[in-house]
């Protein structure tokens, strides 16, 4: 259990997705979801998963520990109904300053549906809130305002990455934080 435990901290499940009462409501509700699907098809969603979520690379003991976890915390009776998130891919990308500027390195699953298509950087889903691992230089909780130093110059403030400036006017700014879950300002 404890095992288990960690390692949905430490992948930041909750990103995206509500466990043991706690998280994101981006996509299914594992307190919902863990009573109904039997043990292969929880292991063969974490270890295979649906497009937009990360790849975790966990082995069978982890992966055995973080199902553990999910029936352990989640309520059996919960599992009666769920629901499926669907989105459009067409409309969200449309007219989005993620998918334009920042979807050819980073993916994020926003409350408009998933953005992004790259892989080369961090999967950016709930990057707003307590959930998303602490990554911001001095190793913080992302803010819009970190967010937008970051955006400046981002060697400045982490010399190895490979990221570069990304300049945005503040419309675009303003939209890019909303698109990610946040409040332009905080």
């Amino acid at each position: 259990m404890t095992e288990g435990r960690r390692r949905v901290d430490r992948l930041a499940c909750r990103r995206c997705h509500t466990a043991d009462s706690s998280g994101n409501r981006l996509a299914t509700n594992l307190d919902r979801i863990a009573w109904r699907r039997d043990q292969g098809e929880l292991a063969t969603s974490i270890g295979k998963p649906v497009e937009n979520m990360p790849r975790f690379g966990l082995d069978e003991g982890q992966t055995e520990a973080v199902i553990a976890y999910l029936l352990r915390s989640a309520d059996p009776k919960l599992g009666t109904t769920t629901y499926r998130v669907r989105f459009s891919k067409r409309r969200a990308a449309r007219d989005s300053v993620f998918e334009t500027r920042c979807g050819g390195c980073h993916r994020a699953l926003a409350a408009v549906g998933p953005l992004g298509r790259g892989l080369a950087g961090p999967n950016l889903s709930g990057v707003f809130t307590k959930f998303f691992p602490p990554s911001a230089p001095g190793n913080r909780l992302w803010t819009p305002l970190t967010l937008e130093r970051w955006l400046e110059n981002p060697r400045v403030l982490r010399p190895r990455t490979a990221m570069r400036p990304v300049r945005l006017d503040a419309r675009d700014f303003r939209i890019l934080v909303e698109e990610l879950g946040g409040e332009p300002g905080v």
